[in-house]
């Protein structure tokens, strides 16, 4: 089950494909500012994102200076999941 509108996945793997381009990069940030990130093959995008990417939680979990926050669900190691916003798949 999708947790967003799904319809624009197809049409926009299939013209990443007429553009030639394997990989799309989904970025974010963790708490002190270090790119993080999952690499999705444009063969796969509509399938793979249509479930919602997992991101690991513990990312948001490291102190600047290498501690740990304790939070709810921690222990969790794949405890995020994103979903691409409407506006980032046009």
């Amino acid at each position: 089950m999708a947790h967003f509108d799904t319809s624009g996945l197809a049409p926009a793997q299939q013209r990443l494909e007429a553009d030639d381009i394997d990989v799309v990069r989904l970025g974010y940030a963790d708490l002190i500012g270090v790119d993080r990130g999952r690499d999705v093959l444009v063969n796969h995008l509509a399938r793979t994102m249509g479930g919602g990417v997992a991101f690991c939680r513990s990312v948001f979990g490291t102190t600047p200076r290498g501690g740990v926050v304790d939070f709810e669900g921690a222990c969790r190691p794949a405890s995020r999941t994103s979903w691409p916003s409407p506006i980032s798949t046009r």
